[in-house]
């Protein structure tokens, strides 16, 4: 059996639609359903979490990024390579003094001058405050 579909202006009838195709349609309809209501859950959790966690660092009177190092040590490995925050395996030495200090690796900084790190973006983008990122004079000699 061949298809013609009859054609008003640009789009097929729909009564010329072939029912495989009709129930294809049907089923994307449903998966695409499916993943805004999964999304939207995906985001209640995360702002559910990010809540929690920004609560947890105002309770503990600590810097946000403490706590957070805190609660994903146990994941560390598996959150260096996430693609949230992963780092450029060519990154460059920062010029100038640190400013800004990654919030799972104290090694990698960032002296605030220049591109912006995708670490320093994700963190950001994230809900994190920049501000806890932050190295402070006495920081610095710490670590």
């Amino acid at each position: 059996m061949e298809f013609k579909p009859e054609m008003q202006g640009s789009k097929p009838a729909n009564d010329s639609i072939p029912e495989p195709l009709g129930d294809l349609e049907a089923a994307m309809d449903r998966m695409e359903g499916v993943r805004k209501e999964v999304d939207q859950r995906v985001k209640e959790s995360y702002d559910s979490i990010r809540e929690s966690i920004a609560e947890l660092s105002r309770l503990r009177k600590r810097p946000l990024a403490e706590v957070i190092l805190e609660i994903v040590k146990p994941w560390e490995k598996e959150i260096m390579f996430s693609r949230v925050l992963a780092i450029p395996a060519n990154r460059r030495k920062s010029k100038g003094e640190p400013r800004y200090r990654h919030p799972l690796d104290a090694s990698i900084t960032w002296s605030g001058a220049g591109k912006r790190p995708e670490w320093f973006i994700a963190y950001r983008n994230n809900g994190g405050n920049v501000e806890d990122l932050a190295i402070s004079p006495g920081q610095l000699s710490a670590h």
